[in-house]
């Protein structure tokens, strides 16, 4: 799939707290991470985390291929860029994770 055609969808409140903590900006730079190094994605979603009031949950959505099943460590190749890639004020605001479930209606 062509990294331009995988959906995004934003919730309200995932929106909300990115405007609040100003920094849509390092979000779109996590997206655009996501979308070229995620292997198979097909969807990402962005959340409210549910663990502090500022988390904001990058889902991105992974086909699973039974007959080569993924061995990368995507969530730690992702943390290690993000941590080279912003001050911890940035880093402690967001997380992505990745999912083998069915990408939920848009």
């Amino acid at each position: 799939m062509n990294t331009t055609t995988i959906p995004l969808l934003v919730s309200e409140e995932g929106s909300r707290r990115v405007a609040l903590l100003g920094m849509q900006r390092e979000l779109d730079a996590m997206l655009d991470w996501t979308r070229d190094n995620v292997p198979d994605l097909r969807a990402i979603f962005v959340t409210p985390g549910s663990c502090t009031e500022s988390l904001v949950l990058i889902k991105a959505y992974r086909a699973w291929d039974e007959e080569n099943p993924p061995t990368d460590l995507i969530e730690w190749d992702w943390a290690g860029w993000k941590a080279q890639t912003f001050p911890p004020r940035v880093c402690a605001n967001f997380i992505m994770s990745s999912t083998f479930q069915p990408v939920p209606p848009l």
